[in-house]
């Protein structure tokens, strides 16, 4: 479990210190029988620490072969060295079993990029101009993982110090490689500056998929006509720049996990996974995955039309795009039967449509020799549906727990033809059954007492069952923008960016999991009694439903004011500090405020990180964090 966790279903009666100032355990207190730490011992006495070092180069080449026709050479690195260590005390319930707890990790990963590229420019008769590229792009990372690990220690002293002395030791290690390979092409042509042609080509191949089809093609095109540079625009005298533009382009995803086409064994040997034999802990291995040859790029398709609008000699510009991309092949994970020892595949299954606009407006609004003002602000607006799913009605994603026999199988997300992906799916919570008498009138739940959680009965079958499941949130937002200000006067500049996201929905499990225990305040307040028939929240002896339910969907519409940071410019040359060209101090905050109906720690969250299925999940998640910085830059 934790921290976040643990803080969240804390029992409210027993308090983090006893009288002689020693932390309490819950289990030595009446009611407090649950696992997890107190979270104040884990702050204090877990020794969790990680950190990464981080080295970022480059290095490129250019060479004129003739007039107009360049070669070009880049070679990147990022190398990143992550260290993880952590011990966890032998009185802690995390690791009271097992006497202590303690591990170091490392993971050394070099991705190293290289691009060749020709680029060729030339302009024909003084109104014909051509550039043209092509080129060969080669990147691959290396990731070593090594992982020891050590339980039952005779003292806390030791930490993750000295795995050694632990009775027993586990050591596992790990390497992982993959390649992307991509050659790539684009050719542009303008005629008189005002008719403009792109067309780009791209063959890419990544070692991520199956010995089939490693390989896919995406082309595009694109058009734009400058229609300021045109004499009756110009006569208008309003526009100083107006220019419309479309587009058709294919793009391809390759973001998965490695290894996913082939046929996987993993092992384990701790105690979390392994066995105990004799004594022993021993090492197992199983089959991981399946198979797929077949697995290839995810594919999208977009087509998209925009126009750019300039006035008063661009001090204001405004863009609009409406795009309709769809997305075949998706990656996703299929659910297997249990009987095939797997829990699920990576196929190519189904399709996906997201289509929308997008407006931006910049201006200029003040602009002096010692104050300027600019302004920046983006709107988007997007809707997106799941088209089709490989022939299936229904996937089911965002395993949040419980066992495949509650109602949808303790997942969150149920993917459908025709719904918004990572739609949340669940019962619908009606509020609480005041009396026996409205229990008995309504009929749908005849065993529920008084105080109880009312669900609804969907599909008016008389009985509310398994089968009343209907879908009660969706995680997308109705639309999100961006607005940023910039200010400078003299040596002084102030940056200011805030952007938000309105009409999402999150669903939080943090009643769920409090195993039936009223820990928020309001929950007590608020609850039903005998002689208050009218409450709000559940019965003191009423236990939260174990069922994923609407009660747990929150409106997440939030404002971030997510960077603000102040600038000094040090006048170097008057005062005369010859060794210096330049330097600036700068003071800087990162989320610093958030404004939002949400009741818990941040909106801006998904315990499922990236998914691309799932998200708008907070099962306990960390909030972002905030941060002041002081820095000079010479």
């Amino acid at each position: 479990a934790s921290v976040v966790s643990n803080i969240f279903n804390a029992p409210v009666h027993i308090p983090a210190k006893d009288s002689d100032g020693n932390y309490t355990f819950f289990s030595n207190y009446i009611g407090g029988n649950r696992e997890g730490d107190n979270p104040l011992y884990m702050v204090e006495n877990y020794d969790v620490n990680a950190n990464t070092t981080r080295f970022l180069g480059s290095a490129f080449a250019n060479f004129k072969i003739v007039d107009g026709l360049e070669f070009k050479v880049r070679l990147g690195l990022d190398y990143r060295d992550w260290r993880y260590k952590s011990y966890y005390p032998i009185k802690s319930i995390a690791a009271m079993s097992l006497k202590g707890s303690a591990s170091q990790l490392s993971e050394k990963t070099m991705n190293v990029l290289n691009e060749n590229v020709f680029e060729y420019k030339k302009t024909f008769a003084g109104k014909h101009q051509i550039s043209a590229m092509a080129g060969f792009t080669n990147q691959t990372e290396n990731d070593e993982y090594i992982k020891a690990v050590g339980y039952g220690f005779p003292s806390d002293a030791y930490k993750y110090n000295n795995l050694g002395i632990a009775t027993t030791q586990s050591i596992s290690s790990l390497a992982t490689k993959w390649t992307l390979l991509s050659y790539i092409g684009r050719v542009n042509y303008s005629l008189n500056n005002k008719y403009l042609v792109t067309a780009t080509a791209r063959y890419d191949g990544s070692s991520k998929f199956g010995a089939n089809n490693k390989y896919g093609f995406f082309p595009s095109v694109a058009g734009a006509w400058r229609m300021s540079e045109e004499n009756f625009i110009k006569r208008l005298n309003v526009f100083s720049n107006l220019k419309l533009r479309v587009g058709y382009g294919t793009t391809g995803n390759e973001r998965i996990g490695l290894y996913n086409s082939l046929a996987t064994i993993s092992n384990d040997k701790d105690y979390n996974s392994g066995y105990v034999f004799g004594g022993n802990l021993v090492g197992v291995a199983y089959p991981k995955n399946i198979s797929n040859p077949d697995l290839t790029w995810e594919k999208s398709a977009d087509v998209n039309l925009g126009v750019d609008l300039g006035f008063f000699n661009n001090r204001i510009n405004f863009t609009v795009d409406i795009y309709k991309k769809k997305t075949t092949a998706l990656l996703l994970n299929v659910p297997l039967p249990t009987e095939s020892g797997y829990t699920s595949v990576l196929q190519n299954v189904g399709s996906m449509e997201n289509k929308g606009i997008e407006f931006s407006l910049q201006s200029t609004n003040i602009k002096s020799s010692v104050l300027s003002w600019t302004t920046n602000f983006n709107l988007s607006i997007n809707r997106n549906k799941i088209l089709d799913l490989g022939g299936q009605s229904q996937m089911f994603a965002g395993w949040v727990g419980g066992g495949n026999s509650k109602l949808n199988g303790g997942n969150i997300v149920r993917l459908a033809p025709g719904k918004p992906v990572g739609s949340f799916y669940g019962v619908v919570w009606e509020g609480i059954w005041k009396s026996a008498e409205e229990i008995a009138s309504v009929g749908t739940m005849k065993s529920a007492k008084p105080g109880s959680a009312r669900l609804k009965d969907v599909n008016k079958s008389g009985t509310f069952d398994a089968n009343d499941c209907q879908y009660i949130g969706n995680p997308n937002p109705d639309f999100t923008f961006g607005f940023s200000n910039e200010f400078s006067y003299k040596q002084w500049s102030l940056s200011v960016y805030t952007y938000g996201e309105i009409g999402q929905d999150i669903a939080s499990f943090k009643r769920l999991f409090a195993a039936g225990t009223a820990v928020y305040a309001p929950d007590r307040r608020e609850r039903w009694t005998a002689s208050n028939i009218n409450g709000t929240r559940l019965a003191a002896s009423a236990g939260y439903p174990a069922m994923i339910n609407s009660d747990e969907i929150y409106d997440g519409s939030f404002v971030r004011i997510k960077t603000i940071v102040l600038g000094y410019s040090i006048p170097v040359r008057k005062l005369n500090i010859g060794f210096l060209e330049s330097a600036k101090i700068s003071v800087s905050a990162e989320n610093p405020f958030t404004f939002t109906k949400y009741p818990f720690y941040d909106p801006e969250i998904n315990s499922f990180g990236s998914s691309n299925s799932v998200k708008g999940v907070d099962r306990f998640s960390y909030p972002a964090s905030k941060a002041f910085r002081v820095g000079i830059n010479v």
